[in-house]
């Protein structure tokens, strides 16, 4: 694959931004709703196409609309997704990894199944430019709590278990 400049990457990616990294907070209340609304649209077109209910394309997004949904608050949502397109789309290559996954999703489905296409292309814009938010997920108190006793318990079952 030949490597593109900067010129070409701002003339032919609409998401592309010089400066990369953004705080997300309080004030972006739409994220999620975004998200979840693309992933209810990429669900219903892989329907429409006759993809089965219990098949791995509908339950991948089945999966991702559940994680969203078990986040308690708004920010905690906006967070939540943010974290995982920085997963889909590191800073390191990103930008290769968004255009090499358009690409094989317009080959799989642009012909034979458009609608698809045109909601995974809408859901995938929209985790690349959320991966761009600089985020960190900090466990509650509550949380740390309960890994720390969980850890604690293990260590004190393996020296029972080595005393026996």
């Amino acid at each position: 694959m030949p490597k593109t400049n900067n010129k070409e990457i701002k003339r032919y990616n609409p998401l592309y931004k010089e400066d990369k990294e953004e705080e997300i907070n309080d004030d972006i209340p739409n994220i999620f709703q975004d998200i979840i609304d693309c992933i209810i649209d990429v669900i219903k077109a892989g329907l429409k196409y006759n993809k089965e209910e219990g098949s791995k394309f509908i339950e991948d997004f089945k999966i991702q609309l559940f994680n969203i949904r078990k986040r308690k608050t708004n920010n905690e949502k906006n967070k939540y997704i943010c974290y995982y397109a920085s997963r889909i789309f590191p800073k390191e290559d990103g930008e290769e990894k968004y255009n090499k996954k358009i690409s094989l999703y317009k080959e799989w489905y642009q012909s034979n199944q458009p609608e698809i296409f045109i909601a995974l292309e809408k859901l995938y814009k929209l985790y690349f430019k959320y991966s761009k938010y600089n985020i960190e997920i900090i466990n509650d108190d509550e949380t740390v709590n309960s890994k720390f006793e969980k850890i604690m318990s293990n260590i004190n079952n393996e020296l029972i278990n080595l005393n026996e």
